[in-house]
């Protein structure tokens, strides 16, 4: 038994190779035959013995039956390690990637077993990472990663990005031990993360407190700034639901402000060849941050830009005009509401911002 594995450092005895295994294979059903064959011409080409024909049965049957037997114990030899492996090939294909083939030999099937045990640790090692690296960056960023050709460099993509932040956290967390914030932060970014997943967005970044979601990047979408107005009012809901659980556990309740914007960005892979992160930089990405930034002078939780908005209202207009119900439809919609002319940082002209009451 070799538990564990690790058998081509081993010694290997001849005789329990493969290859041994076929040459008394060949020695016992083609060299004995023979031999007896040509000592019976030479016995009765040059002694004149004539042997009893029912010798030429008696040696046949003993050759079946040698041979029989030999086939058996290969079939054997080669049938239960296989129905091992194939047992262990089953359960690592459902997940179970700490599934061992059990090794007996240290033959070319005992190699190979070792070579299978090996293959399975690396797979559990990789579905680890894979786990561990969704868990670092969203799924959907993961498995761009991993599909993609990881190098510097990007490409530009319209997109919606959305800026979440918490509003008086630094007060709140002079009054809560760090455990407990820590604790409540999770709490609220899980919630948050899942209104964002629901609607296709992806949490680029958590930056302390606040978060960077964007919409239509690295999966393209032709309604990235529907989906980020859905999900910001689905976080509204879910932020109002939170509250009412933490206000009955003594927490302190939590306000947020949302800032809404489209516009072209740089996607890709940014940052130095060995330490690198799929994000997005520009104008677009600034612009949002800013617009977040203004719900506090506009006294709102939600504002988006001018571009965001007749995104939002061409991309409805055109679903509904397909289903053929543009008039119902319109009715739905949610209402949007002029707040301001705002003067951004860094941009000439003035931002208009609208909310949703």
């Amino acid at each position: 038994m070799y538990p564990n594995g690790n058998i081509s450092n081993s010694e290997r005895m001849s005789i329990s190779s493969i290859k041994s295994l076929f040459l008394f294979y060949f020695f016992s059903a083609s060299l004995f035959p023979a031999a007896f064959l040509g000592a019976r011409l030479f016995f009765t080409r040059f002694y004149r013995i004539d042997f009893p024909k029912y010798y030429d049965i008696v040696f046949a049957g003993i050759l079946v039956a040698i041979a029989f037997v030999l086939t058996i114990l290969i079939y054997g030899y080669f049938q239960k390690p296989l129905k091992k492996l194939t047992a262990s090939a089953e359960e690592i294909s459902r997940g179970n990637y700490g599934a061992k083939a059990l090794i007996c030999s240290n033959d070319e099937m005992g190699a190979l077993g070792d070579s299978f045990n090996q293959m399975a640790a690396s797979l559990k090692e990789k579905e680890f990472m894979r786990d561990t690296f969704g868990k670092i960056v969203t799924p959907q960023i993961r498995d761009y990663l991993l599909t993609k050709s990881v190098a510097l460099g990007g490409e530009t993509l319209e997109v919606t990005v959305m800026f979440c932040d918490i509003r008086g956290f630094t007060t709140l967390s002079e009054k809560m031990a760090p455990e407990k914030i820590v604790a409540l932060l999770n709490e609220y970014f899980t919630g948050l993360e899942k209104c964002v997943a629901r609607h296709g967005g992806v949490i680029n970044k958590y930056i302390g407190d606040a978060i960077m979601v964007l919409f239509g990047a690295p999966i393209p979408s032709a309604t990235h700034a529907s989906d980020a107005l859905a999900a910001a009012l689905e976080m509204r809901e879910t932020l109002s639901a939170m509250n009412k659980g933490w206000k009955a556990r003594g927490l302190p309740e939590i306000r947020f402000g949302i800032g809404i914007h489209s516009g072209p960005v740089l996607a890709g892979n940014i940052g130095a060849a060995n330490r690198m992160e799929y994000t997005v930089i520009g104008d677009t990405v600034n612009t949002a941050s800013r617009i977040e930034g203004l719900c506090k002078t506009c006294q709102t939780d939600l504002l988006l830009s001018q571009s965001a908005a007749d995104l939002i209202q061409a991309q409805k207009t055109a679903r509904t005009e397909t289903a053929g119900k543009t008039e119902t439809a319109a009715a739905a919609l949610p209402a949007l509401t002029f707040v301001a002319d705002a003067e951004i940082r860094g941009r000439k002209e003035k931002v208009r911002v609208f909310t949703i009451a």
